[in-house]
């Protein structure tokens, strides 16, 4: 049976208003999680740019490779990943339609990892400048050097409100250090105040984390932290990098760990443009708007 995919459609609209922060928000009354972006990382004829499958947001790709073919996540001919090989990242500078979540207070978070070495990284650093913790306005390690996966939004590190984090030790199908080398899909929800962190399908942490979503994001870096500048990269691959506005279901995160691309997942919203906005006083605590 077809996924039941909703498809939208509007008219792109840039509001430069003076003391406005730019926000992004969708004519969606469904409910349903929608897919903002998906870098599936396979198309390597501009090994400088990175491009999402949605809505064609470039990411450029700094001082990391793409993959040969064949050595993405699934192993498939046409399948590529990205080496981030300790120095690189992906720098994506018009990260406002993560916003479209923070009107929710609801993100889900999904890409897949492979890595060489463990050490200290984010797996992905989405800045909003009224948040704490160097502008943390969502960011997950994954791991620290200290074999640590941490999820943190709206700023750093406080464990009522930011933080949720546990050892990847205690995941159930954990090894050893070398169960970092094979392919795992981390997925990383924020439902209101309830957070919890997936592997490969398997829900490895939960907790609450009171404060809301910020309506003040500007840009993305992921597979590694903030900026693009190689500090704190992942020393390994990573593929098929998503962002959705909404929090995705169980059955939709496991179906995710067993190969559907996200773009493929049963009830999800694809939207065709997105609205940009204009939210007086959007940032920490913001009430969302709808239209």
């Amino acid at each position: 049976m077809k996924p039941h995919i909703r498809k939208l459609g509007a008219a792109l609209l840039a509001l430069p208003l003076l003391g406005l922060t730019p926000a992004l928000q969708a004519q969606d009354g469904s409910g349903d999680p929608m897919l903002l972006t998906f870098w599936d990382l396979n198309d390597n004829s501009d090994p400088g740019t990175a491009v999402d499958k949605i809505l064609g947001i470039e990411g450029e790709v700094i001082d990391a490779l793409y993959s040969p073919d064949g050595q993405g996540h699934t192993g498939q001919a046409g399948d590529r990943s990205l080496d981030i090989a300790g120095i690189g990242a992906v720098q994506v500078e018009d990260g406002w339609f993560i916003n479209n979540a923070g009107a929710r207070d609801q993100v889900t978070f999904s890409y897949w990892q492979s890595l060489w070495n463990v050490q200290d990284s984010s797996g992905f650093w989405a800045v909003s400048p009224s948040s704490n913790g160097t502008e943390r306005g969502a960011q997950a390690h994954t791991p620290w050097s200290n074999n640590s996966i941490y999820f943190d939004t709206v700023g750093c590190c406080d464990a009522a409100t930011q933080r949720i984090s546990a050892n990847a030790n205690t995941f159930p199908g954990w090894t050893d250090e070398s169960w970092w080398w094979d392919w795992h899909n981390f997925v990383f929800v924020k439902d209101g105040p309830n957070k919890r962190i997936y592997i490969d399908g398997v829900l490895f942490l939960e907790g609450v984390n009171t404060l809301p979503l910020p309506t003040d994001f500007t840009t993305l870096t992921f597979g590694s932290s903030s900026g693009g500048d190689g500090n704190q990269s992942i020393d390994g691959l990573i593929d098929d990098f998503t962002v959705f506005a909404g929090a995705l279901t169980e059955e939709q995160i496991a179906q995710l760990a067993g190969g559907t691309p996200p773009d493929e997942l049963p009830n999800i919203t694809i939207p065709e443009v997105l609205i940009r906005q204009a939210i007086p006083g959007a940032g920490l605590g913001a009430a969302p708007q709808t239209t």
